[in-house]
């Protein structure tokens, strides 16, 4: 999901801000504004301000687009500051779990964990990025997280990725990639037409799906999320961690909801692996 279709900006909430505007734009540089301001004006200074304050967007309709970008930006922030806080609380289960899948470099200084939806769009358009990223970063350790949040069918397809896990990484990593690569809604039946054209073994995919083990990893990844207070996804967290390292520390962890470029996460990884 894209952040600007996540934290829509209402129209009041903008009027409110580019009231603002209007007020620094035409009040004295020595005016100190009086208290209760709105409880002293009458019912027609009300509907004068209110004119003024529609003839100023009007003529100035950026400022709807600039406050829109200002809000979301301090959401944003604030959502970044708590994430932080919650990376670091959930550190071992982010980073440590051995049973996610990883690519890349397993022995890698630096960890991307990615959160995604095989039927998210977004995932989908991010996947070319992410290959480049892993390709062009050796040091590179590469989480997955599977995050079903578009309903049973995602739940499904999740479940038959990380069933394939038991039969090789390889077989994983190639079930990983069809299904990002799948075109139209997928469903149990097309995600396992899918695996068996891989050659993986479908029986026992449907049989390891219902593994309590595998429910267990997305269940996991579902509460990690909440901690996290995700909005959606794709969702991206890189942080200097190793396996096995005992100087692991999270507290510079980047926190990337949306669709970053492949610059802005290589860029992310050098100031990670400082």
């Amino acid at each position: 999901m894209k952040l600007s279709k996540l934290l829509p900006l209402s129209f009041a909430a903008m009027v409110s801000l580019a009231s603002q505007n209007v007020i620094a734009d035409t009040a004295p540089a020595s005016a100190t504004p009086p208290k209760n301001t709105a409880d002293s004006l009458s019912d027609n200074q009300v509907n004068q301000v209110k004119g003024v304050v529609h003839d100023y967007l009007v003529t100035n309709p950026q400022v709807l687009v600039e406050a829109s970008q200002s809000l979301q930006k301090q959401e944003m922030d604030k959502i970044a500051d708590k994430a932080k806080a919650a990376i670091a609380a959930n550190a071992d289960g982010l980073f440590g779990n051995i049973a996610s899948p990883v690519v890349g470099n397993a022995n890698g200084d630096v960890t991307l964990i990615e959160f995604f939806d095989y039927q998210c769009p977004h995932c989908k358009e991010m996947k070319p990025i992410m290959d480049k990223v892993v390709a062009d970063n050796a040091n590179l350790r590469v989480v997955y997280k599977q995050l079903p949040i578009f309903g049973q069918t995602s739940h499904d397809a999740a479940a038959i990725a990380l069933a394939a896990m038991k039969q090789g990484a390889d077989k994983f990593l190639k079930l990983h990639n069809a299904l990002l690569a799948a075109q139209g809604p997928l469903n149990k039946d097309k995600t396992l037409a899918i695996a068996k054209s891989l050659g993986l073994d479908t029986i026992k995919l449907v049989k390891d799906m219902v593994d309590p083990t595998i429910q267990k990893q997305i269940d996991d990844n579902l509460q990690l999320a909440q901690s996290l207070n995700l909005i959606g996804t794709p969702t991206f967290i890189i942080a200097k961690w190793k396996v096995d390292d005992k100087k692991n520390d999270v507290k510079n962890a980047v926190f990337m909801p949306g669709m970053p470029t492949a610059d802005e996460l290589k860029a992310k990884i050098v100031e990670a692996g400082k």
